[in-house]
């Protein structure tokens, strides 16, 4: 259930130590091996908004992305993994971890670097049509952006509003994003999802989203998602998005999963 963090497409970030390298690859193995015997999960992937909804109390979610390619302004990267944990609090209030394990392909034998890292809390406000309620289903996720990239050395703090609804047809999410980013620039977004019905196995995607702090991005996503059994969601998709002239190209493929944490 990833929320726009905002200068996503932006920046590069400080190497890690060969620790933090194994601990991602570790991750990205053991995600893995869980999504077969898994509970059920509701993909919030591939998008950079999310929904009105939160993982349920003691129960981790794993948005995982093995390997997701992006061209932009300072070359061509692999996003191997990217990640998104969301643990359940309380049937209303989840705490999210996210972070992209992110390797240059211009220059051979590049240490990988840490990006888009953030620590949030998100909570519902409003049970409606995504807890199986009537009306509208409301959220607030109070997001902190961690240090990111050699020009990025601050921390950032923003609040999103959220809003989603559901119909026969359609769903759609909106997200409306203000604070400071990592630059300490007054930074704001708007994102707004729309999906194809709920019951189909195979659900059409598609995704707007405008961000302004120290600079201007727009983009748009185009993609699928696809239920193959009831406690796995797979996801794809394709990103357009135009970062203050230069246009770049993102294609994103991944899973959502599940578990509830022993002991809890």
């Amino acid at each position: 259930m990833t929320g726009s963090r905002l200068s996503g497409s932006q920046g590069v970030s400080v190497p890690p130590d060969r620790r933090s390298i194994r601990a991602f690859t570790l991750l990205g193995l053991l995600t893995f091996s869980l999504a077969m015997a898994v509970a059920p999960a509701y993909a919030y992937r591939p998008f950079d908004s999310t929904d009105a909804a939160v993982a349920e109390a003691a129960k981790c979610e794993v948005e995982l992305g093995p390997a997701q390619y992006s061209s932009e302004s300072d070359g061509r990267f692999l996003m191997a993994p990217a990640f998104i944990l969301n643990f359940g609090l309380t049937d209303r209030i989840e705490l999210v971890i996210e972070g992209k394990n992110t390797w240059s392909l211009e220059h051979n034998g590049s240490s990988p670097e840490l990006r888009d890292n953030a620590v949030s809390a998100k909570a519902v406000l409003r049970e409606g049509d995504l807890q199986d309620k009537s009306g509208p289903s409301l959220a607030i996720e109070v997001s902190t952006l961690l240090p990111s990239s050699p020009d990025e050395h601050g921390v950032g703090q923003v609040i999103t509003g959220i809003a989603s609804k559901r119909w026969m047809h359609a769903t759609v999410h909106l997200n409306v994003t203000v604070g400071l980013g990592r630059s300490h620039e007054f930074a704001r977004a708007v994102g707004l999802i729309a999906e194809g019905p709920s019951t189909w196995r195979v659900r059409p995607v598609v995704e707007v989203l405008a961000e302004r702090e120290d600079g201007s991005t727009t983009s748009g996503l185009v993609g699928a998602i696809w239920q193959p059994r009831e406690h796995l969601a797979v996801d794809a998709g394709w990103r357009r998005a135009r970062v203050d002239g230069f246009s770049g190209n993102e294609f994103r493929a991944g899973m959502t999963f599940s578990f509830r944490v022993a002991g809890s």
